[in-house]
């Protein structure tokens, strides 16, 4: 970003200088930019554009995920003590917000102490999103965190937090509570009770990149009454089965899909190993909400028209025939002798129940 007088004096396509835009107008944009611009970028433009990164609305949402990134435009020294610089950054940030935070995402290096204190110099945060596994928890320090965070909507914690005593506070603390995201290597059906039994109100449920259980994702279809929007995409096992689609009807969303060329959804007896999945698979409650009426949906070509309409797997495929697909030619549609298999398997089971 260009800085100095010169920058200062330069002129939009329309005659009128870039200072001179409305301060409110400046606001709105500077929104939309990182912590490391709001810092090292825009305050030294000019003096209407430093004027404008000093509203706290500049300020509401700080995202430190890439932090890479943002401490070398910063330009600090990969030499210094990275919770030092950043526990200088956040305080500094925090400032400029005037303790209206709401919304943080932490660095992967983060410590309890540093949602402590975020959380006592800004009670009204919405939301929070904590990677750290790699300390004990410090209970009492995220206990008094919590505390404090009367406002809380939602929050993304490493598994090391998913034990009773500890949900049991979020949920007796945090009334609004209703976003729950997990960092975790393995959900089993026991961490996914806990969840249940300690914060029933959820509706938006992210786990992602786990190795988890069909069990595990029933737990939470039975359990969560009010879930709606459930993300377990990236998995590392074969958990999706016709059981838990069937329990997934009544979501607005579930996204699921796996990095891992395994399970029975990457799998293709005619198409051999060689399937890529492309993205997320997001089946949603409008996929099968005519599926009381199945008759119309067992000749194929109307199956393919359902693909169509929505986003099912992409995978590559070299069965189709309709293309020359060489080795590493992608196909972006799904596999359609999985998808007749797989999902006219699941429609005659829903048809005709055992």
């Amino acid at each position: 970003m260009a800085t100095g007088k010169r920058a200062a004096g330069r002129e939009n396509p329309n005659g009128r200088r870039w200072e001179d835009l409305n301060p409110e107008l400046l606001v709105t944009i500077f929104q939309r930019l990182g912590v490391a611009d709001l810092i090292a970028g825009v305050p030294f433009v000019c003096s209407s554009w430093r004027a404008a990164t000093l509203d706290p609305l500049c300020w509401l949402e700080l995202d430190f995920r890439d932090w890479i990134r943002i401490f070398q435009q910063i330009g600090v020294s990969p030499s210094c003590d990275l919770r030092s610089v950043f526990s200088h950054i956040l305080r500094f940030a925090v400032a400029r917000s005037r303790h209206l935070l709401k919304c943080i995402y932490f660095p992967s290096f983060v410590f309890d102490e540093d949602l402590f204190n975020v959380a006592t110099s800004c009670p009204r945060l919405e939301y929070f999103d904590f990677p750290n596994g790699d300390s004990a928890m410090d209970a009492e320090l995220f206990y008094n965190a919590i505390t404090r965070l009367k406002f809380l909507r939602g929050m993304k914690v490493n598994e090391r937090f998913i034990e009773f005593d500890v949900l049991q506070h979020v949920n007796q603390c945090c009334v609004h509570l209703t976003d729950l995201g997990v960092f975790s290597h393995g959900m089993d059906a026991r961490m996914a009770s806990i969840i249940c039994e300690s914060l029933p109100s959820i509706r938006k449920l992210e786990i992602t990149d786990p190795a988890l259980s069909s069990q595990a994702i029933i737990v939470f279809l039975d359990g969560l009454k009010e879930l709606e929007h459930f993300d377990i995409s990236g998995y590392k096992n074969s958990p999706i089965t016709d059981v838990v689609l069937k329990k997934a009807l009544r979501l607005k969303n579930f996204i699921w899909n796996s990095g891992i060329e395994l399970g029975e959804f990457i799998d293709c007896s005619f198409c051999g190993p060689n399937i890529v999945m492309k993205e997320s698979c997001r089946t949603s409650k409008s996929i099968f909400q005519s599926v009381e009426d199945v008759s119309s949906l067992f000749e194929f070509h109307e199956l393919v028209d359902l693909r169509e309409k929505h986003c099912i797997p992409q995978k590559s495929c070299k069965c189709l025939g309709l293309l020359d697909c060489s080795e590493d030619y992608s196909l972006h549609k799904p596999c359609m002798c999985m998808l007749k298999e797989k999902v006219m398997e699941w429609l005659t089971e829903v048809k005709n129940p055992s």
